[in-house]
């Protein structure tokens, strides 16, 4: 839960106007594979 949580905020933090970032986020927290 820990991990999600950080990941959202890494998300909200820069990455939010940065799709690129959120998908490479999401990807490799395995986000995107479950999508």
């Amino acid at each position: 839960m820990e991990k999600e949580k950080k990941i959202e905020i890494f998300i909200i933090d820069d990455s939010f106007n940065n799709e690129e970032n959120v998908v490479k986020i999401m990807r490799a927290s395995g986000y995107a594979a479950h999508t």
